[in-house]
């Protein structure tokens, strides 16, 4: 069922050709971007409604998990990184980021079927708030790593851009796959739950609580095929080299690899949303 815009006639948007999607998506976001900021802040005020702790709550969770996996690397390695903590907790922030966009995006549809059936706008501003949201959640959670790199004696660098490098590759690849996934829950319900597998098991094969110069982890003859099939890898690496100054350790073609593969990704979910989303909400 097509929504309509309130007090007025139903608003059907015709399929754009397939390789001009993107830019229709770009379009309609900044046509609409008041309503995409109403998203943003919607959710920023939910998350922290009724909540005592507020804030706290984005960097408790990351911090008790760092606890927990230094005390296992304590005890099970005996490899040596003097910025372990730190590491740790950069590692889980931005695979929360990638995974909440992916978890959050899959959902998106059928979790506001209601305001679908409502008004019509475009769709794709749902997922453009959830990585718009992850990415302000994720910034402000970073910012218990300056006091952390403060207490290690590293002083900001070049590299410091990295940072939004990282971030923008992982919103791309996790936006790209979310609008896939939205699409598909819409018509199976079960998605979400094989998302969910999918990202537990991809949680342990990404370097979120080790870093990739520990061999042990990768056999270095496997870490170049390694690097090309994890995108998610290069960005933790680079994110962490943001903070602690040091050489990325990746190749350049590595790293273009990785934004290579998530700009596809995104392409290609962008052209499947926007050419099945019309269908996909009959299903709701």
């Amino acid at each position: 069922m097509e929504g309509g815009p309130v007090g007025g006639k139903a608003i059907k948007r015709g399929r754009p050709p397939s390789f001009n999607s993107p830019i229709v998506m770009a379009k309609n976001i900044r046509e609409n971007k008041q309503l995409l900021f109403h998203f943003v802040s919607r959710d920023m005020k939910l998350k922290y409604h009724g909540s005592v702790l507020g804030y706290g709550w984005t960097i408790i969770e990351p911090l008790v998990m760092t606890g927990v996996f230094y005390l296992l690397f304590a005890i099970l390695t005996t490899s040596v990184d003097p910025y372990r903590p730190m590491h740790i907790i950069i590692g889980f922030m931005t695979w929360y980021f990638f995974a909440g966009t992916i978890t959050k995006s899959t959902s998106s549809l059928v979790g506001k079927s209601g305001l679908i059936k409502i008004i019509y706008f475009p769709r794709e501003l749902f997922i453009a708030g959830i990585v718009s949201f992850e990415a302000l959640t994720l910034l402000l959670s970073l910012l218990i790593v300056i006091p952390m790199a403060y207490y290690y004696d590293l002083e900001l660098s070049w590299r410091v851009v990295l940072l939004p490098a990282s971030i923008l590759g992982i919103g791309l690849l996790a936006s790209g796959i979310g609008l896939f996934t939205s699409i598909l829950q819409a018509r199976v319900r079960d998605v979400q739950h094989i998302v969910g597998l999918v990202l537990k098991t991809s949680f342990f094969l990404s370097p979120a609580f080790w870093t990739l110069d520990n061999v042990q982890r990768v056999p270095e003859e496997y870490l170049d095929i390694y690097l090309y099939a994890n995108p998610m890898a290069v960005y933790m690496t680079m994110a962490r080299s943001a903070f602690n100054g040091q050489p990325v350790g990746i190749s350049d073609k590595h790293i273009i690899s990785a934004f290579a593969v998530s700009a596809l990704v995104f392409y290609i979910g962008s052209i499947f949303f926007m050419r099945n989303e019309s269908r996909a909400v009959k299903n709701l």
